[in-house]
């Protein structure tokens, strides 16, 4: 036993056991590194969007607001016939269901990490709508912009919840 009496004398504190061999594991599983991260396919968590195109109408626009026009940054209402913008909208989306459910900093990782830099280039003048030349209206001084407009995704063009090609 070791020598607890300065710390704690009615404390006894086992030896450790010889460590056991753990069981090979194929390369193909994931090998979680805490209990807390394994998960089976029961505890899937639900997404809060079925696809890219409602979570883009129903989080990203209304909290991603920005001044469009001229030298600053440019918008397609249709922008899911843009294939670079609905794959990476897409991928935004996936980090979004993802990053939401990490406690703490999650979403401040997502702002950070996904949003900024992907909205960013994606809305850019020389980004995929470079040549869309619209004048949006004048937002007056200290308001927030309004939303950006959309048109529905049509039905089918992006993978729903549950798809056979998500697995």
């Amino acid at each position: 036993m070791s020598d607890t009496s300065a710390f704690a004398p009615d404390l006894e504190i086992p030896e450790p056991d010889e460590p056991e061999e753990s069981p090979a594991v194929e390369a193909t599983e994931p090998v979680p590194t805490t209990a807390d991260e394994e998960t089976t396919e029961d505890e899937t968590p639900t997404l809060a969007y079925p696809n890219a195109g409602a979570w883009v109408n129903g989080w990203l626009l209304p909290h991603y607001r920005r001044e469009l026009g001229g030298s600053k940054r440019r918008w397609d209402p249709n922008w899911w016939h843009y294939e670079e913008v609905g794959g990476a909208l897409e991928a935004l989306w996936q980090a979004w269901e993802h990053l939401r459910l990490e406690p703490g900093t999650g979403i401040a990782v997502f702002y950070r990490d996904y949003l900024y830099p992907i909205m960013d280039q994606l809305t850019a003048a020389d980004g995929p709508f470079w040549n869309l030349h619209t004048k949006p209206p004048e937002v007056e001084s200290n308001t927030v912009p309004p939303a950006w407009e959309t048109n529905p995704t049509p039905h089918g063009w992006f993978r729903e919840a549950g798809d056979p090609r998500e697995q």
